[in-house]
Parts: structure tokens; C-alpha cells; sequence
């Protein structure tokens, strides 16, 4: 799809494969993986909602303990990005009931790079690597921050630290607020936040320098699996 962006309805940048095409113009196309997200893995657990959940949501699912599939990433769709790298980190969860489901995308800045379809797609082809150069333009992602302002927030955020000593060691944000009504009808609008138990903790100058490039998942077995997050909102 190598119609310009100026051209295209707003409609049109919601488009499915005009993502995903954007996407991989930044990232490389990489069979059988993600375009965005490509790297991570999975665990599986136990949601146990707290005592009070009911007062604010009422779903089957919290009041319940339930199945909770996990994914853990690093932003971005190369699969072979360093863990070091100052991307954003996802959690991805699914809790599943006896009868119905809940999915969870957050991510571990409190901002998302783009706010519509269309920034987000701007974003990329303004990061698109140039044929010549294979670097993409400053000309060109200057023309988006000033066009779209929103794009500077989560970039400025993820360069003002190192990358995560682990994932369980990073907040995660939901995207956007969510509507929660309990059983008496009573509702109140909320933006899910994790806390790490552990307490957030950012490479030191010496980890960045000297850690392997897949280090989390070995920071996985000693850290995650004794520290969970709770959830505030």
C-alpha cells in the first residue's frame, strides 16, 4: 500500500494491513513473528482479585480466583532487539473464567506514542529508514512533532532511563480509562495501573554496559516468579 498518508481519509489509517505494512517498513518483515511487539514470551498464573473488587466491578471474574495467561515484550518488532534497548515493555494478560474472558494490554510508560490511527501511522513513516542512508529523516520526524505533538511524550519518557532490570521490576499502564459497574449499577471510569511489589528498578550504568542482550529471561526465574504487581486504578 504505497498510497501517501495526506491522501487517505482518517478512516483509512485504521486499516489493518496499512498498520501492520507500517510497522514493518520501520521493523523489517520477519516470518512467522509479530510486527510489533515481536519479541517475548508467555507464563501462566493465578489472578486473585482483591477482597473489595466487587464494590467496583461485577463480573464473575472478580470474585474469583481465575487462570491468568501472561505475555511479557519489548516494544518495537525487531525479534532480536537487545533487552537492553530503552524501548517500552508490554504485559499482556487474559484472564479466564469458567465462562468469560477479560484482556489486558498495558504498557510500562504511562503514555502511548500516538493518540489516533493516524498519528500512529504517521509515527512509523516518519521513522521509516531511508533507502540511501537506512536511517530515517530528522527532517521528516521533526514535520510529524510538529504536526502531531502527542509523539514526543513516550519517546522523551523511555530516553530519560535505562531499559527495566527485569520485567517485574517496571510499572505497566493501561492505554486508555475503562467503565467499571458493579452489581447495583453503580459505575466509575478508571485507568488501570500495575505496581511492582518489588519496587521499580532501572539498569545501572554497569548493567547497560555489561549484561547479555537476552538477559531478562534469567531475570525472570529470580525476581518474577517471587514478585507480582498490584493493581491500582
Amino acid at each position: 500500500m504505497n498510497t501517501p498518508c495526506s491522501t487517505l481519509a482518517a478512516s483509512a489509517f485504521s486499516e489493518p494491513q496499512l498498520l501492520i505494512d507500517s510497522l514493518n517498513n520501520v521493523f523489517g518483515r520477519h516470518p512467522k513473528t509479530r510486527a510489533s511487539h515481536a519479541k517475548g514470551f508467555c507464563a501462566e498464573g493465578i489472578f486473585v482479585p482483591a477482597v473489595d473488587a466487587p464494590r467496583y466491578v461485577g463480573a464473575p471474574l472478580f470474585t474469583r480466583a481465575s487462570t491468568a495467561i501472561v505475555r511479557w515484550s519489548v516494544g518495537g518488532g525487531n525479534p532480536t532487539i537487545s533487552d537492553k534497548s530503552r524501548s517500552v515493555r508490554g504485559l499482556s494478560m487474559r484472564l479466564q473464567g469458567a465462562n468469560e474472558t477479560f484482556d489486558l494490554l498495558m504498557i510500562s510508560e504511562p503514555v502511548f506514542f500516538a493518540a489516533t490511527p493516524e498519528s500512529f501511522v504517521q509515527f512509523l513513516q516518519a521513522r521509516t529508514p531511508d533507502p540511501e542512508t537506512k536511517k530515517p529523516d530528522p527532517e521528516k520526524i521533526r514535520a510529524y512533532e510538529a504536526q502531531f505533538p502527542d509523539g514526543r511524550l513516550q519517546p522523551a519518557l523511555l530516553a530519560s532511563h535505562p531499559a527495566p532490570a527485569s520485567y517485574a521490576t517496571t510499572p505497566y499502564f493501561a492505554t486508555h480509562a475503562m467503565r467499571f459497574t458493579n452489581d447495583v449499577g453503580e459505575s466509575v471510569w478508571g485507568r488501570l495501573q500495575m505496581r511492582p511489589m518489588a519496587g521499580t528498578e532501572y539498569l545501572d550504568g554497569e548493567q547497560e554496559a555489561s549484561l547479555p542482550d537476552k538477559f531478562s529471561r534469567a531475570s525472570w526465574n529470580h525476581v518474577l516468579r517471587k514478585a507480582w504487581w498490584n493493581s491500582h486504578y
